[in-house]
């Protein structure tokens, strides 16, 4: 049964399709950041081959890391809860975090296709970690997101207060106590696990594309 939230918390992975416009549908983030004990859509991911594969990955990385001198920690060391003003809470847990002397490489595993949530995501925490761990304020964090056959490397300048503003904004709009407005989709209600109980208006039809023929002048 879903129960309201006490307070409103984010998990870094539910906006970051959002901050790589691969998602529009900002309801779907307000709603599991003041709910909780909904009603899931069961999927068909398989969890238990992608943990398997992905903690594989999160061990050679992290072996090869502490090879080059790096000070390693992964998975739940890393996890962080970051409390703003108003009691709200942003969540997240990067896969490694390397340290040698000043330098701090933050580092995704991603098993899957590339894509650009990926990216923001990486930025988020190079964003929140230095606010609510405080060895690493003051200092410029790197990123990465390591791929099974290549990585794609974050500068610490690619974090532009452009980007972290619209980062803090989001987060902003999704801890808010308006709804936010539903944009219902086929491709973006596919991924979405809330069901019709708490929302309506999603859609289960394969396609919504209208459809058009011997019309256009081509």
């Amino acid at each position: 049964m879903t129960e309201r939230r006490e307070s409103p918390y984010v998990w870094v992975s539910w906006i970051t399709r959002l901050l790589a416009g691969e998602a529009h549908c900002e309801w779907t983030a307000w709603f599991r950041s003041h709910h909780m004990q909904y009603e899931k859509k069961p999927g068909t991911f398989d969890f238990a081959k992608w943990n398997a594969e992905h903690a594989q990955m999160v061990r050679e990385r992290a072996t090869a890391l502490a090879k080059d001198g790096f000070s390693v920690g992964i998975e739940d060391q890393n996890k962080f809860n970051l409390k703003g003003n108003s009691g709200a809470v942003l969540g997240g847990k990067p896969d490694i975090i390397a340290v040698r002397a000043s330098d701090v490489l933050v580092v995704d595993c991603k098993t899957g296709q590339p894509r650009g949530a990926d990216y923001f995501q990486v930025l988020v925490y190079m964003l929140a970690l230095p606010l609510c761990r405080p060895q690493y304020k003051g200092l410029a964090l790197s990123g990465r997101v390591d791929y099974r056959e290549h990585a794609v490397e974050i500068a610490p300048d690619e974090l532009s207060q452009d980007t972290a503003g619209r980062i803090w904004g989001l987060v902003e709009r999704i801890v808010g106590d308006g709804e936010l407005s539903r944009v219902p989709s086929a491709d973006e209600c596919t991924f979405c696990d809330i069901t019709r109980y708490d929302c309506p208006e999603r859609s289960d039809e394969a396609s919504d594309s209208v459809q058009g023929e011997g019309l256009a002048p081509f």
